[in-house]
């Protein structure tokens, strides 16, 4: 559930592609592109989400799995994420998430 002002709104799991969180705010970010805050920590959204099509790759990001359209090997041993809907700015897996991240995939 999201708050738009007084209202209450649900938003299914499945619309959501990414949370991530933006000066302690968390949102999540839907497939249409549009964000929305939620008043859930990111350790708490990695508790009620599914580990099987969602993973934490960093402090600031849950990603689904249908959100990665890429991944790019990057100097100091992290990898690069490109998401969909795009984020405004580059997205990487923490180095110490990378072996547990690369599981998660298949890889």
């Amino acid at each position: 559930m999201i708050r738009i002002n007084e209202r209450l709104i649900p938003i299914a799991v499945e619309d959501v592609a990414y949370f991530f969180v933006d000066n302690n705010i968390t949102f999540i970010k839907t497939w249409e592109d549009k964000r929305f805050i939620v008043e859930h920590s990111l350790t708490e959204l990695q508790s009620l989400t599914d580990p099987a099509h969602f993973f934490r790759i960093n402090r600031s990001h849950i990603v689904q799995f249908k959100a990665i359209t890429g991944i790019t090997m990057h100097p100091s041993n992290r990898l690069k994420l490109v998401l969909v809907p795009p984020f405004r700015e580059e997205v990487f897996v923490s180095r110490d998430k990378v072996p547990e991240f690369k599981r998660w995939i298949g890889g």
